[in-house]
């Protein structure tokens, strides 16, 4: 023989359907408040790592950008080493004339593994540039090293692309 143990049956009365009701929505009141309560920390504590970083790293300037090198004007500095001063002034006037580079710095040079001196030029120019400056530059047997510029002030980067570009 099989014998079953019944529940008791739950009546549904208005009295019982009001207080699940309530016990629901001081639930979701609880939860409500806690998420209020957890978005509200999360606040003060952004505010106060801000504030700890400008304080450590001093505040961040608007002005700085990131680039996208994917850009045709890209902002690069090409660095290359030559023998003299004079070479390198007069290469930096040549191609700020080509508006294959918006500026150049010439900084003295001493090889270590050699002991010869010579210059670095450090040259600002864009993407749409850095073939034909490359090519000249190896077509006088020299190596330059392009390299990226990532971030910077966006007023001055805007001048490079300008001045590379000749406008």
């Amino acid at each position: 023989a099989t014998y079953a143990i019944s529940q008791p049956e739950r009546q549904s009365s208005p009295q019982n359907d009001t207080l699940s009701e309530m016990a629901i929505l001081s639930k979701i009141k609880n939860i409500l408040f806690t998420g209020f309560g957890i978005c509200v920390a999360l606040l003060i504590l952004h505010v106060i790592l801000k504030k700890y970083d400008e304080k450590k790293n001093g505040p961040q300037n608007k002005n700085i950008t990131n680039v996208n090198d994917a850009k045709k004007n890209a902002p690069y500095v090409v660095a290359v080493s030559l023998p003299s001063q004079a070479e390198a002034e007069a290469l930096s006037r040549q191609f700020i004339a080509q508006h294959l580079i918006a500026r150049a710095d010439i900084l003295p040079q001493q090889h270590i593994q050699t002991g010869t001196e010579g210059v670095l030029l450090i040259a600002q120019t864009v993407s749409a540039r850095l073939k034909t400056l490359q090519t000249q530059l190896q077509e006088r047997t020299l190596t330059p090293l392009p390299i990226p510029i990532l971030k910077g002030h966006k007023d001055h980067l805007q001048w490079i692309v300008n001045t590379a570009d000749g406008k």
